[in-house]
This record gives C-alpha cells, structure tokens and sequence, in this order.
C-alpha cells in the first residue's frame, strides 16, 4: 500500500499531480471529509464559497512517483470531473472522491481513507 499526504491541501493539478476532494455520501448527496455541508455534485450550478473552503480542507494532492504509482494518478485522470466542479473556477480540475466504508474503488486501484494516516492507494498486485 502507498501512503499519500492528507496535508497538501495546494490547488493544482499537473503531469505529475492531481487534486483529490474526498467525501462520504452518494453523487447527489455527497459530504466532504471532515466538513458538513451537502453538496449535489451532479449540479451544474457554481459552489457557494463556504462550500468551497470546505472542499479545500477536504483536498488531497497526489504526486507521482512519491504518493502513487503513475498508474493511478492516469485512473485518477480519467475519472469525469463532477459538474459541479466543473461550474466553478477552483474546483473545475478537481476530481471528487466518494468513500463507501472509508473505500472508494477507482479501476483496479483502492483507495483507503484513514482519518490519522490519510489516504492511501492499494493497487492490485500490492499484496
């Protein structure tokens, strides 16, 4: 398993790094980590900005090769940005997360939240 840095919470997303928001609920009803504001992820409506600061401190920046394989940071990629997102400027290259059980199932990749250690990958074949 990789441990991926909880504490990077900078925007930005480039060839070796994406921005990660993670929540718990369903699409339309999704809660950032740590936060408690609903947010309806399939809107194509603007997040108001105390939504906003609440995505912030539920942001994960993932780095290839330090915090996941290039592998999963190209999975990651390839997940669709959720409308909501893409309706505001500061989320609009963010990818959102939704943890079931603290897991979230991305391709061949897991993702495992832990509130003290953080996020972690468990790619197929880490075993």
């Amino acid at each position: 398993m990789t441990d991926l840095n909880a504490d990077d919470h900078s925007s930005f997303m480039d060839g070796d790094a994406i921005d990660v928001v993670l929540f718990h609920g369903e699409d339309q009803a999704a809660v950032p980590v740590g936060g408690g504001m609903v947010v309806d992820l399939t809107s194509p409506q603007p997040l108001a900005g105390e939504v906003c600061a609440e995505l912030a401190d539920a942001t994960v920046t993932l780095h290839a090769p330090e915090d996941v394989s290039a592998r999963v940071l190209e999975v990651l990629r390839r997940m669709p940005v959720p409308p909501a997102f893409r309706a505001t400027p500061w989320s609009r290259h963010q990818r959102g997360v939704i943890l079931h059980d603290q897991r979230c199932h991305v391709g061949g990749v897991v993702l495992v939240y832990d509130p003290v250690v953080g996020l972690r990958a468990d790619e197929e074949g880490d075993r």
